[in-house]
């Protein structure tokens, strides 16, 4: 880890830290509050890819003893967060870890602020139908809204509106 560098984001002080991926000659800039800066700073903190939608993480190894040893997250660290609780990066950024982008939230609630950028129609929840686009948002692994409509234009809109309504932790902003 480079040291950390200051820098002043629409009056709001904080870190930037540059850490180097795991296992490869690739460096990314890591966000953190300056007042967390101390919490971090002794332990050596490198990215971890992860595999499935290629996120990068801030991670320190911390040795237990006994031949034992952890992996620390930074997210975690920095909002200390509940070991039955999971770290919402709420701009989707995993290299953002100031206050302002985490959020303590359960495993449900962590599933609404998730886009899947595999969709065919490229839009979350919405899907190309013979008969027009079908606005389908989902709770719990159940369909709690399966509609129709004949837009893609309306959809987009419907999706939208109900999301908001039924997903309070879902963040409209990053599905565009």
């Amino acid at each position: 880890m480079r040291s950390g560098y200051m820098a002043d984001y629409g009056g709001n002080k904080m870190k930037i830290l540059t850490l180097k991926v795991m296992g490869e000659n690739e460096t990314h800039e890591v966000l953190i509050d300056d007042e967390d800066y101390d919490k971090i700073k002794d332990s050596k903190w490198n990215l971890h890819k992860h595999k499935k939608d290629k996120s990068f993480y801030a991670v320190s190894g911390k040795y237990l003893g006994n031949y034992k040893s952890t992996t620390i997250r930074l997210h975690r660290l920095i909002m200390n967060c509940p070991k039955n609780k999971q770290v919402d990066h709420i701009n989707g950024n995993t290299l953002d870890n100031r206050k302002s982008n985490l959020r303590i939230v359960t495993a449900w609630q962590q599933k609404q602020n998730v886009f899947n950028r595999k969709s065919k129609s490229g839009l979350r929840g919405i899907y190309r139908m013979k008969c027009g686009w079908k606005v389908r948002i989902a709770k719990g692994g159940k369909y709690i809204f399966d509609k129709t409509v004949y837009s893609k234009k309306e959809a987009v809109a419907l999706a939208t509106k109900m999301r908001k309504e039924l997903l309070p932790f879902s963040n409209e902003e990053r599905a565009k």
